[in-house]
């Protein structure tokens, strides 16, 4: 077996939640399909113009039942900086703050950008919302 498919394999096992932020990017909604359909994490896309598919779950950040409460944990966390409850709302609305307040908060295991956000966009939402791990 390749180092690939040791993966895949413990992948298959965890089967972990990840949210992709990037729904409406066709790269992004393929790929989501193909991990969900081979078993490798169970998938939420976020997006506005992604079709449903039987193993993906689409959530709208605008119209999430989470909304309000990503925002409220944005607020308070973002809070030494001054963010109001406008800049928490304007920050949840935007899927990398979305995706990683669901990580943040345990709603799912990972997250995956820069498909069509840039590497820096992905890595200082990601810093400034999950944080680092211990001794990281």
């Amino acid at each position: 077996m390749s180092v690939i498919d040791d993966i895949a394999a413990a992948s298959r096992r965890a089967r972990p939640h990840i949210v992709l932020s990037e729904g409406d990017d066709a790269r992004v909604i393929n790929a989501a399909r193909r991990a969900a359909k081979d078993g490798l994490a169970r998938v939420t896309l976020l997006g506005t113009t992604v079709p449903s598919s039987e193993n993906v779950r689409v959530v709208d950040p605008e119209t999430a039942p989470e909304r309000d409460r990503y925002i409220d944990a944005y607020e308070d966390l973002r809070r030494h900086k001054g963010v109001s409850r406008a800049g928490a709302t304007a920050a949840m609305a935007h899927p990398l703050g979305f995706a990683a307040m669901m990580v943040r908060l345990g709603d799912a295991q990972g997250m995956i950008g820069g498909a069509v956000h840039t590497t820096s966009d992905v890595v200082r939402t990601a810093l400034q919302i999950i944080g680092r791990g211990e001794g990281v």
